[in-house]
């Protein structure tokens, strides 16, 4: 059996996000997606895209975050750099490498933490199903 229970990590304004503590009988993890509209990557959305990971980092546990980012860089397929560089301060891996949007960017991702070793699922199987997502 599992039980949700809902996690406070903050209120945000450049984007929405909802947390939920999974737990089940031997393990346990913070799931948060996040959507953020369409629209320059500002200091703002990365400074609490930077805050959103301090929190998650501050509960000691497992977390995967998932969610339409809606970050793409200036050539298709590549995520805005200054995006990739605040997951990698915060020790994150973004498992999505293949387009899902009709226009041949990356905008829904899949993070986990670089050194989680119990998401597999993530890593193996997940991002292969989101190949095929388009999103308009």
């Amino acid at each position: 059996m599992l039980q949700c229970t809902l996690v406070d990590l903050g209120e945000y304004v450049q984007f929405e996000s909802l947390s939920v503590k999974i737990v089940g009988r031997h393990q346990s993890i913070v799931v948060v997606c996040v959507y953020r509209p369409p629209g320059d990557v500002t200091s703002s959305c990365l400074d609490e895209l930077s805050a959103l990971f301090d929190q998650l980092t501050l509960l000691g546990c497992q977390f995967t975050v998932v969610g339409d980012f809606n970050v793409p860089g200036s050539i298709a397929g590549q995520l805005d750099h200054r995006t990739t560089d605040v997951f990698a301060q915060h020790g994150l891996r973004q498992h999505v490498s293949t387009p899902t949007h009709v226009s041949g960017n990356v905008l829904d991702l899949i993070l986990t933490r670089d050194d989680d070793t119990s998401c597999k699922l993530v890593s193996q199987v997940l991002p292969r199903r989101c190949a095929s997502l388009t999103t308009t």
